[in-house]
């Protein structure tokens, strides 16, 4: 009998002995972000020593008193593909296809969580656009060296799993690329075609939800973002704001709130230079929610431009990306190539790259005019019709004073600006109407775009928060 129970309880034993615990994303497929230390996780029984190998490096370490256990491998080249194994006395963890490259976050609400899916799938999508997305999916079994993980929505209430590409690594499989979101895809396309390197897109996002839901402490930071603190990536692309455009009071504010999250995502990945590039919100027609005009869609695109005096940021020009019918824009093709000359321009030193449209610098008051400097970011500024700049606002000093349309001259990278009954200039707005933005003819050669801005005196409406 004593013999029978011995044999029993280790039968029990073994297997906790035998735990290897992981978090999901390490896993067949995965892409580790190259030329930076390697951190490897997870949980095993207390005290145990566990031996990890990635291509020739090898680290034993020992698992703690809770049974938490890390390795840091040094940085390594891009490279691959190679394997992945964690070894404890009773079992051994084996990880294949893992490539060393570059891992982009994507993050924010709909826009960067809907799917090739779902366009494919809508009832009224022009036949164009049906073609244009398909195409894609046809193609996608020749781009070796794209991949992708979807981190499923989570919060204190559970797990929500909507597909079968959620929470695991996959490339080129078409049936998997279908529920991949195609401003992520084609951006991660773009990047390993120019840079010749393995190229992940992690898409942490969520539809519908507020950026303080995103914040340290908030459940998507919880839930979602922290779990990936300890893996290092190369960059974060953040398209988020329709919900927060639709709250009263938070359009200026959201200058504020987008660099509190920024402050967090680098704290997060412990990083204070980590590139965040920031899609500005495309136009719709936001002036027929309540508590919105005219204005609240150039006030909230004004906010995301302050966020552009934190170093380390850009932002993508949309304005004529929108649509007056809906908030999911078809265009993802062309905001995924502007995001990827932006990451091309700052994050890998392409001198060829042009990272945005025309954005305000810098103006001065000249007599009765005033001049406006724009960054034009190696490229010139021209109008798309021929015309001179159209939807520039000035405003006389003194209280009360109304904005009146100025006559605009291109001279270099600035333009001049007047108006006769403006004898003392003060202010300056550009495009500061949400009918104007889709009819904006100030544009580089690249036919991209100018910002909307609204400047003063002072340049910012916000001091915002210090680069940490």
């Amino acid at each position: 009998m004593k013999q029978l129970l011995s044999f029993c309880l280790l039968y029990l034993v073994l297997p906790l002995h035998a735990a290897l615990t992981l978090p999901p994303f390490f896993s067949d497929h995965m892409v580790l972000q190259r030329d930076k230390p390697i951190t490897i996780w997870g949980e095993t029984t207390p005290d145990t020593p566990i031996t990890i190998s990635l291509d020739r490096q090898t680290q034993t370490i020992q698992s703690g008193a809770t049974g938490h256990w890390k390795a840091i491998l040094p940085a390594q080249p891009a490279g691959g593909p190679y394997t992945l194994t964690i070894k404890i006395p009773e079992s051994t963890r084996t990880i294949e296809d893992i490539y060393l490259g570059d891992v982009w976050v994507f993050s924010g609400q709909s826009n960067m969580q809907v799917s090739f899916d779902y366009y494919l799938t809508l009832p009224n999508l022009p036949e164009s656009w049906r073609q244009h997305f398909q195409t894609t999916l046809d193609t996608c079994g020749r781009e070796q060296h794209v991949r992708h993980y979807m981190v499923a929505t989570r919060d204190r209430n559970g797990q929500t799993i909507r597909n079968q590409a959620e929470n695991r690594w996959y490339g080129n499989q078409g049936e998997f690329v279908r529920h991949c979101n195609p401003i992520a895809w084609h951006f991660a396309r773009e990047v390993a075609h120019k840079t010749g390197v393995t190229t992940a897109a992690v898409r942490i996002a969520w539809g519908g939800q507020y950026i303080e839901r995103f914040y340290n402490g908030a459940d998507i930071y919880n839930y979602m973002l922290k779990p990936w603190g300890d893996f290092p990536i190369r960059g974060v692309i953040w398209y988020q704001g329709e919900n927060n455009l639709h709250k009263d009071g938070d359009r200026l504010a959201y200058a504020l709130k987008l660099q509190l999250l920024i402050r967090d995502y680098r704290r997060l990945w412990h990083d204070p230079q980590l590139p965040f590039y920031i899609v500005q919100l495309p136009p719709a027609r936001y002036s027929e929610q309540p508590f919105n005009d005219e204005n609240s869609l150039p006030l909230f695109l004004e906010a995301q431009r302050q966020v552009l005096a934190l170093p380390h940021t850009a932002m993508a020009n949309t304005s004529d990306l929108g649509m007056t019918n809906g908030l999911h824009q078809y265009q993802k093709y062309d905001l995924a190539i502007r995001l990827a000359n932006i990451a091309f321009a700052n994050s890998y030193g392409f001198t060829d790259a042009i990272p945005a449209g025309p954005q305000f610098n810098s103006f001065r008051i000249e007599a009765d005019k005033i001049r406006v400097e724009f960054e034009t970011f190696g490229s010139t500024l021209t109008t798309r019709d021929g015309q001179p700049p159209a939807f520039f606002e000035i405003m006389s000093a003194g209280k009360n004073q109304p904005f009146l349309p100025a006559q605009a001259r291109i001279e270099g990278n600035s333009v001049l600006l007047w108006n006769e009954s403006v004898s003392k200039p003060y202010d300056v707005r550009f495009a500061f109407r949400e009918q104007d933005l889709m009819q904006v003819n100030l544009t580089n050669t690249e036919n991209i775009p100018a910002a909307t801005f609204w400047a003063r005196a002072t340049n910012q409406l916000h001091p915002g928060l210090k680069s940490e």
